[in-house]
C-alpha cells in the first residue's frame, strides 16, 4: 500500500471516531436539555393548572 492510501484510511477512521464522539456528546446534551426542559416545565404547569 502506498502512503497516501494508508493516510486516507487512517484519516477516515479518525473522522469516524470524532463523529461518533460528537454524536454521543450531542445526545448527552440533548438528553440533559430535555430533562431540564421537563423539570422546569413541571412547576410552570403546576402554576398554570393550580388555580383551576
Amino acid at each position: 500500500m502506498n502512503p497516501s492510501n494508508t493516510y486516507l484510511c487512517f484519516s477516515l477512521i479518525y473522522i469516524c471516531l470524532i463523529m461518533k464522539q460528537f454524536l454521543i456528546i450531542s445526545l448527552f446534551i440533548l438528553s440533559y436539555w430535555f430533562a431540564g426542559f421537563f423539570v422546569s416545565g413541571i412547576p410552570v404547569l403546576i402554576i398554570f393548572l393550580y388555580p383551576y
